[in-house]
């Protein structure tokens, strides 16, 4: 073979491999996004990091199959970890410990079929256990109500009532007296006393 025929033979190799790659698309953030799962460790969400790790995967999780469109609330504010961390008051729990909470803004004109569906997916990619009070799909009075977790200790219920013009959906962690928890129930409560002895004049103590 001649030495210009090798190097047409290398060239020709060269473009096929080139082509190959070129063919095979790099994942995007969307595509990782879908394929990526974000089951709940049932033994974990003790400390006030872990309890932050489980609201964003609850948010991921409820806007991969319900829609970008969802947005997930800390009160008033969108969700943020970072708006958490800064603000963040632990609810009190029945009998002990602190958990925290998050409510999502979901359009009412939902089909509710489909709904209550996307809120049985939520709940299985969370690792959650389905609630035994569930009105499995649209009830006779056209409303619906889907609730799981309660088994592993979280709450996550998607909700509407047939003459209500919103749906009612929120995900709260489990309850845990960690240390780490009540240092922030303990720091949450001097900054709102403070806030309010500020703004009314009243002297600290």
């Amino acid at each position: 073979m001649s030495r210009y025929r090798r190097l047409l033979t290398v060239a020709a190799a060269l473009s096929l491999v080139v082509g190959c790659a070129a063919d095979q698309a790099e994942p995007t953030e969307e595509d990782s996004m879908q394929a990526q799962h974000h089951t709940m460790d049932p033994e974990g969400g003790i400390t006030f990091d872990e309890q932050i790790q489980e609201l964003e995967a609850a948010t991921a999780a409820v806007q991969k199959h319900m829609g970008d469109d969802v947005v997930a609330r800390f009160g008033p504010d969108t969700f943020s970890p970072a708006a958490v961390k800064e603000r963040a008051l632990p609810q009190v729990c029945e009998g002990s410990g602190y958990h925290l909470q998050i409510s999502f803004d979901i359009a009412a004109d939902r089909d509710l079929q489909e709904l209550y569906d996307q809120a049985a997916a939520v709940a299985a990619e969370l690792g959650l256990s389905e609630n035994s009070n569930n009105s499995d799909g649209v009830n006779e009075r056209g409303g619906i109500f889907y609730g799981a977790g309660r088994a592993e200790g979280r709450i996550f219920v998607v909700t509407k009532r047939g003459h209500q013009d919103r749906v009612d959906a929120s995900f709260h962690t489990r309850c845990s007296d960690d240390p780490s928890m009540e240092e922030q129930y303990q720091q949450s409560s001097e900054r709102g006393r403070d806030q309010i002895q500020d703004e009314y004049g009243i002297p600290g103590q």
